[in-house]
């Protein structure tokens, strides 16, 4: 399958460190990002346009340019080359940019098959740096596997049961919202702390790369999903919990960590059939099997090529580039 077009995590923000340089490697390709002295994050490819040197690896921030370790050209970040310390006149050159977004504690990149412009939305959760909300608890993973592969889970009601060991099938209801976010509602019933109850969890799918998960059983918690490519074989993927401050903090702390570890272990469950599994364009479905297509045909909007599960192949973008990059 192709790249879906998207934001894409890349880095936290506290990851990515004024005046710092991080080497980082996405949509199968090397990158660069740095934050200059001015506070903004920058992401560039990562090899230098003059003689092929990785600015990763040796590179160093000066003001709010990157440096390259060879021969100390200098990079501003819409990839532009500033200087070239030894030249009569500086190279009209690029190291090529990518469209960067910074946003809920996280630095994104915005990646088309065909290099068009953003034409997505990254919102901003109001959560992220609230005194009332915990700062982020992560958990990360690199899955072999593609991100429509992983998102067509939420509408897969039945593998609840069977994978995960919900009580009965839940009962999955989705809409695409006018802002054009894939959400659904799993309502089903779940032992916790030794009663049944019923719960009702709400994803809310705004693109390939970006994902929450709202819960209110017992503790009010936020999950912030983050599906970025690393190449076309395998996706990194982060969790990033918050939770409501209210109530005994001892208390809070014990339901708010228990769900955290049930989720976090519930995607683990799910990581072996991903990276063992193939795409079926045309699958067998039965009436039991939740709104699976209506997800599909929700996909469809994020690829350039032909849509993916709707024809008897997949057919690959032939373009890998991304608006600013050169």
């Amino acid at each position: 399958m192709p790249y879906p077009n998207s934001w894409y995590v890349v880095s936290t923000s506290e990851e990515l460190r004024r005046g710092q340089v991080r080497r980082l490697r996405y949509l199968g390709r090397e990158l660069v990002a740095f934050r200059g002295e001015d506070g903004a994050a920058h992401v560039l490819d990562a090899y230098c346009p003059h003689l092929g040197a990785h600015l990763g690896v040796g590179g160093k921030v000066q003001g709010d340019t990157l440096v390259c370790p060879f021969h100390h050209w200098r990079f501003a970040g819409d990839g532009r080359c500033v200087e070239a310390p030894y030249a009569r006149t500086t190279p009209n050159c690029s190291a090529g940019a990518w469209a960067t977004l910074e946003r809920n504690g996280l630095v994104w990149i915005w990646y088309h098959a065909l290099g068009a412009p953003p034409d997505q939305e990254v919102p901003t959760m109001p959560e992220h740096g609230h005194p009332e909300w915990t700062g982020y608890t992560e958990y990360s993973w690199t899955v072999k596997s593609h991100s429509q592969e992983m998102g067509e889970n939420s509408a897969d009601s039945a593998h609840f049961k069977y994978v995960h060991g919900t009580l009965e099938i839940p009962e999955v209801s989705v809409q695409v919202t006018p802002e054009g976010v894939f959400r659904s509602v799993n309502r089903s019933k779940n032992k916790r702390f030794g009663q049944v109850r019923e719960t009702a969890v709400e994803i809310s799918i705004f693109s390939p790369g970006f994902t929450t998960v709202r819960m209110t059983e017992l503790a009010e918690i936020l999950l912030v999903t983050s599906n970025t490519p690393i190449d076309e074989e395998s996706v990194e993927n982060r969790f990033f919990f918050t939770a409501r401050k209210r109530g005994n903090p001892l208390l809070r702390w014990l339901i708010s960590r228990t769900f955290m570890r049930e989720v976090a272990l519930g995607f683990e469950q799910d990581v072996p059939i991903w990276e063992n599994k193939i795409h079926r364009p045309r699958p067998v479905l039965c009436d039991g099997d939740g709104p699976i297509w209506e997800f599909r045909k929700w996909f469809q909007r994020f690829y350039s090529a032909q849509p993916i599960g709707t024809a008897g192949k997949s057919l690959e973008v032939g373009s890998s580039r991304t608006s600013g990059a050169s």
